[in-house]
């Protein structure tokens, strides 16, 4: 009786253990959140920068060509 009891309890855990897994995978924890959105940031300023730079350049070579 008491093998059954603690076979069954065991069968109960381990159902709860799985589905609690599962929703803690599909939510993003704040951390995460955060993290995500900086990178985005940065990559976002980095594309920026590579734009100014270019718009620079031809801005030096159009100086060239007029002296």
């Amino acid at each position: 009786m008491k093998g059954w009891m603690i076979v069954a309890c065991l069968l109960v855990l381990s159902a709860c253990g799985q589905q609690d897994d599962v929703s803690v995978e599909d939510e993003k924890g704040a951390f995460e959140a955060y993290t995500d959105s900086q990178v985005q940031a940065l990559e976002k300023a980095k594309g920026i920068e590579d734009e100014l730079k270019k718009a620079d350049e031809a801005r030096r070579k159009q100086l060239e060509q007029i002296q």
